[in-house]
């Protein structure tokens, strides 16, 4: 079942459903996000209106959202997922938010160069890359 809107409030600063999580990291600064398995284009709505409640949760929002996405438990998605991915990302991050996302086939690490351009936005094979991208920008 999905989720109809998520809500943080105070201390509150994560959430788990059955296919993502999201969590603010107080250390590092960053929203760390996980997807998992298949997605349809419901669950990717889903997805960025529970993000958009972390973007208010980070204290250095003028230097934008720095946000790692771990997409290693997901499958290449479907173009229609694909598309409303794009879609939604476009409306939601700006020139000066960063976005580093981590897969494990060289066929993901392509679909993304492939459906986001642009310098804030980069595919990495390691969670140790990215974090040092995302802390370096």
């Amino acid at each position: 079942m999905l989720m109809e809107r998520v809500r943080l409030t105070g201390a509150q600063s994560s959430l788990s459903t059955e296919y993502f999580s999201i969590a603010f990291d107080t250390r590092m600064k960053i929203v760390r996000a996980e997807t998992i398995g298949f997605w349809t284009v419901p669950m990717v709505e889903t997805y960025f209106r529970a993000l958009s409640d972390f973007r208010r949760l980070d204290p250095t929002g003028s230097r934008g959202i720095r946000i790692l996405i771990d997409k290693r438990k997901s499958p290449v998605y479907a173009q229609d997922v694909v598309q409303r991915i794009r879609e939604l990302s476009d409306a939601f991050y700006g020139s000066a938010d960063r976005v580093a996302s981590v897969m494990t086939t060289s066929l993901s690490k392509m679909q993304f160069r492939r459906t986001f351009g642009g310098e804030h936005m980069k595919a990495f094979l390691s969670i140790s890359a990215a974090e040092t991208w995302l802390i370096g920008s």
